[in-house]
């Protein structure tokens, strides 16, 4: 068996334990609608919204708390 294929065949045997699918049970396929008005906590695309403008209606960080804000 050429060595490209073996992880492949492994790969599919762990999706196929009861593990993966139990990974599964809180899966939400994201639809049009979610993407075209996300909620407010959700970045389901890049810069949140189809416009681009990355705005976030959030209002934990603001002018006041900004300053508390440090590396990780």
């Amino acid at each position: 068996m050429p060595r490209p294929v073996l992880p492949a065949i492994l790969l599919c045997v762990a999706l196929a334990t009861p593990a993966a699918e139990a990974q599964l049970d809180n899966f939400v396929p994201v639809t049009d609608a979610m993407i075209e008005q996300p909620a407010p906590g959700d970045w389901l695309s890049w810069r949140r919204t189809q416009n681009g403008w990355g705005y976030s209606p959030l209002t934990q960080i603001n002018k006041r708390t900004v300053e508390g804000l440090k590396q990780v």
